[in-house]
């Protein structure tokens, strides 16, 4: 996959995960858990349909990347959410969401630079 089709899906999924955790607030609010469980979870299930329509690996990389890279990306936001991006958000709350987008994005691209790099590494 070229980097223009790869930058184009980034820059559809920015705005995906930044709904979608509006929707994710919702649901935690609903079924009273733990709000980095849930968030986790539901960020997990939305990178497996990236991973799976998108990078179409075999099932258990699939599983595994989608996984471990929605409860690395929300832990990550989560520690750097103290620094306020936007003035006009006093709460650090779309500072945090943006930060939790932006990390899933440059998760997936370490994820298809390596498999890339694993994959060159076979062939020769």
């Amino acid at each position: 996959m070229s980097f223009k089709k790869r930058l184009v899906l980034y820059l559809l999924m920015l705005p995906a995960y930044m709904a979608a955790t509006f929707l994710f607030m919702q649901l935690q609010v609903v079924i009273y858990s733990n709000i980095y469980l849930t968030y986790s979870l539901f960020f997990s299930l939305l990178n497996l349909f990236y991973a799976f329509f998108v990078f179409k690996w075999n099932l258990l990389l699939n599983i595994f990347c989608s996984i471990a890279l929605g409860f690395i990306a929300l832990y990550l936001a989560d520690k750097i959410a103290h620094g306020d991006w936007f003035s006009w958000d006093p709460y650090g709350i779309l500072s945090t969401i943006f930060k939790n987008a932006i990390f899933e994005i440059i998760g997936w691209e370490i994820l298809y630079r390596f498999k890339q790099f694993i994959a060159t590494k076979n062939q020769a």
